[in-house]
């Protein structure tokens, strides 16, 4: 499993005092006992705020799938469309019961959108265009499958979207807080999944929709210290560039805090589907210091006084 590449930026932001940086059941007469189908998830390895960690597909999600026939195994046409699966006691299946082809392989395609409302419209299992006003609202995956055999197979499924995290650090501890993070970037878009025959992985293209908007990546009240410390993350739509990054924090200059103060700070990275970028934020205080110069008296003529 191909590791998800993660890109490291640095941002500098000056400041006055310091730099911020329904489906049927099938019906069919078998002379042979038949396999019920079933399937095992995994997913990309990832690393998200709240979405999908790791190579383990969650429980809690479902997916929907559809299968072709093989044409090279002696079958044609598509064998069910935009099914449901499900975990229930560790198996992977559809609510009402569908079997393996007697003969023959299946081709798959699936995806599993999470929470983020998507609106599929499928051709079979070779192709679902999935749009979404609000794609970032959760990570979607997308996933595919080809099977000869009948038997218990792996979906493997991949990150349509890109992953954004951000750290922050101070060269001075405890004087900083963070109040929040946000990114102007677009969330609507149409996302067309595509799965050749024979092949398991499908590939996506993204067609971004709407104006770009804010996008959250930490809102809440993070002290700042030397180290750096992962302060939240987020989904955003691939293939763009987000447009600036706004941080509002506020200073505590001799036990008194500061109002809030905003700074925004413009991006240049272009995203990727499925991968992982984290935004270095550094704070680089610099205390208030004067130094005192007196000018000297300055000689007059002397005046004589008579007496």
């Amino acid at each position: 499993m191909k590791l998800i590449k993660k890109i490291i930026f640095a941002i500098t932001v000056a400041h006055a005092l310091f730099a911020l940086l329904s489906c049927d059941k099938i019906e069919t007469t078998s002379l042979a006992p038949r396999e019920q189908m079933a399937v095992n998830p995994v997913v990309g390895l990832n690393h998200v705020k709240g979405i999908v960690s790791g190579t383990t597909f969650p429980t809690s999600r479902s997916m929907v799938v559809s299968a072709d026939l093989m044409a090279n195994t002696g079958g044609s046409g598509n064998y069910f469309s935009n099914l449901t699966f499900t975990c229930s006691n560790g198996v992977w299946s559809p609510e009402n019961i569908y079997y393996w082809p007697l003969t023959g392989g299946l081709e798959m395609l699936a995806y599993s959108s999470g929470s983020a409302s998507v609106t599929p419209e499928w051709t079979n299992a070779t192709q679902v265009v999935l749009t979404c006003a609000n794609c970032s609202a959760d990570d979607i995956l997308m996933g595919g499958l080809t099977s000869a055999t009948a038997s218990s197979k792996t979906i493997g499924f991949k990150h349509c979207l890109a992953q954004v995290n951000a750290t922050v650090s101070a060269s001075s501890a405890s004087v900083i807080k963070v109040k929040s993070i946000t990114l102007n970037a677009k969330k609507g878009a149409t996302l067309t999944v595509t799965k050749s025959a024979g092949n398991s992985v499908p590939a996506v293209s993204t067609t971004l929709s709407g104006s770009a908007t804010d996008n959250s990546l930490f809102s809440g009240n993070q002290s700042v210290t030397a180290s750096a410390t992962a302060i939240g993350s987020a989904m955003l739509l691939p293939e763009q560039t987000p447009g600036s990054m706004t941080i509002t924090y506020t200073i505590t200059n001799n036990g008194t805090e500061s109002s809030a103060m905003t700074v925004t700070k413009t991006l240049s990275q272009a995203l990727a589907a499925g991968s992982s970028y984290t935004y270095a934020i550094a704070f680089t205080l610099t205390g208030i210091t004067v130094t005192a110069s007196l000018t000297n008296w300055t000689d007059s003529s002397s005046t004589s006084v008579s007496i």
